[in-house]
């Protein structure tokens, strides 16, 4: 691969955000992932850097951690390039709209300030190299209407409920959020991130048959296809609890080495499920469950 020099000898030209402080972060794409990533410190406006030949996107980082990134297409390295100016702005927004039904009658909208008390709504990036670059970005409150600075790329939507708030619906566009990833494309606005929560949320409490001094993992799972929904606590003293779940038949696992699996792909994890304890859950139910270490984990 060739290696190409780039350099700049002038502020980068960022139109309404504050200088950049800790350097630009550059990028190569591979498909909807990158193969190479290099981070470069900026001193008085001024870089130089070597990179091989391909097509980057890049980020800059201000003194208060705001993210910016290249505006438009992609930068194109495939020659030397002098005095380079990459143009930035401060990323794609997406609007973060929360409901509420706390009487079983229409969901009304919840204003900013008490919504981040409901419940956390956090971006992390899906990539299959996550040790080049992991892409997250969350919701900041109190009185945030919007997730800011976001880039390009594959998003799984984790949401965490708090109290006995639980999740309805997560919705972008025409996209279920709670199956599916979010795809954000460069150039283009998404729509809202639409989230309904209800009031009604079950409640399991338990405790793993080791131990107390030792601590374990134990995966709470409600089999969705593709895409399973799963939370994932360790114990303290043996015991643990799952808060704000929505009625419905769950299974619990308990191990000493789940953490490290790759709980998240199904296949993986249907050998672990035919050792689980099962639980039914009806609203504002509380379970309490006793647990064994799973023999799949030994």
């Amino acid at each position: 691969t060739e290696i190409y020099t780039l350099s700049l000898h002038d502020a980068l030209p960022i139109s309404g955000l504050e200088d950049i402080s800790s350097g630009v972060v550059f990028k190569r794409q591979a498909g909807e992932d990158f193969d190479f990533v290099q981070s470069i410190s900026v001193q008085n406006g001024r870089f130089e850097t070597e990179l091989p030949a391909g097509s980057y996107t890049v980020d800059a980082y201000t003194a208060q951690n705001g993210r910016a990134s290249i505006s438009g297409s992609s930068l194109v390295i495939s020659s030397d390039i002098s005095d380079v100016r990459i143009p930035l702005n401060s990323g794609i927004s997406i609007p973060v709209i929360i409901r509420a039904d706390s009487d079983g009658n229409s969901p009304e909208r919840v204003e900013d300030s008490t919504a981040h008390t409901m419940i956390e709504v956090r971006l992390r990036g899906v990539s299959s190299a996550p040790s080049l670059y992991n892409r997250e970005v969350w919701w900041a409150g109190p009185h945030a209407s919007e997730i800011s600075s976001v880039e390009a790329g594959r998003y799984e939507v984790e949401l965490t409920a708090f109290g006995q708030w639980r999740v309805e619906s997560a919705k972008c566009g025409g996209i279920d959020l709670l199956n599916n990833d979010l795809m954000v494309t460069a150039g283009s606005q998404p729509a809202a991130i639409e989230i309904t929560l209800r009031n009604d949320g079950a409640t399991v409490v338990g405790t793993v048959a080791l131990e107390p001094s030792k601590n374990t993992t134990v995966l709470l799972v409600q089999p969705r296809g593709a895409k399973n929904f799963v939370e994932m606590v360790t114990t303290a003293m043996g015991n643990f609890r799952f808060a704000g779940l929505a009625p419905g038949e769950y299974s619990l696992i308990a191990s000493d080495g789940l953490d490290k699996l790759e709980y998240m792909n199904p296949e993986v994890l249907n050998t672990y499920l035919s050792t689980a304890a099962r639980i039914s859950l009806q609203p504002h139910a509380i379970a309490n469950v006793t647990l064994n270490v799973s023999r799949a984990s030994r």
